[in-house]
């Protein structure tokens, strides 16, 4: 596993760490972040604070004191002393929420993300106010009626998709 160590100030917006635990003593920010498939991804004794940011699909997705800013999806809660804001949705053990992403992959930008998958919780369920106008490949923010949670912004299809009804004699 990739691993971050801060002692100081961090902050990252519309960024990926996959497989990356990161452990903080100092002071970090998350805006528009995506967090999955570690072993712990974070795990602190400093100040994290999270908005619109994912951290699930961990195999433990916190340790420590966690703050969010708001429109935050923690996949299970557990392991963390969480303050939660408006707009987040929290998993516990009990009813842990699934992120719905899509392998690591570039996804038609320069560096690899998650994509939220059809149907994740992360879609349009971020803060408008709080959200960068692009997402981490450059694609504007919002497609839908609100931003996504997390990196990456899942674009509108201008696609309609109809079922074929097939009608045969009897």
């Amino acid at each position: 596993a990739n691993s971050i160590a801060n002692s100081q100030e961090m902050t990252a917006t519309n960024s990926t760490f996959s497989a990356a635990e990161i452990e903080n003593t100092g002071q970090m920010l998350f805006g528009n972040v995506t967090i999955t498939n570690a072993k712990v991804a974070i795990t602190n004794s400093g100040t994290v604070e999270l908005r619109n940011t994912i951290l699930a699909g961990n195999q433990q997705d916190c340790a420590g004191p966690i703050v969010s800013l708001g429109h935050t999806l923690i996949g299970n809660v557990a392991g963390c002393t969480y303050t939660q804001a408006p707009g987040d949705l929290i998993g516990t053990g009990a009813q842990p929420i699934k992120p719905l992403l899509g392998p690591l992959q570039t996804n038609r930008g320069a560096t690899a993300t998650h994509a939220p998958l059809f149907g994740s919780p992360a879609i349009d369920a971020g803060d408008d106010a709080t959200c960068p106008a692009l997402d981490q490949r450059g694609v504007a923010r919002p497609q839908g009626a609100a931003c996504d949670i997390g990196a990456v912004e899942v674009e509108q299809s201008k696609w309609l998709y109809l079922p074929i009804i097939r009608v045969s004699p009897n």
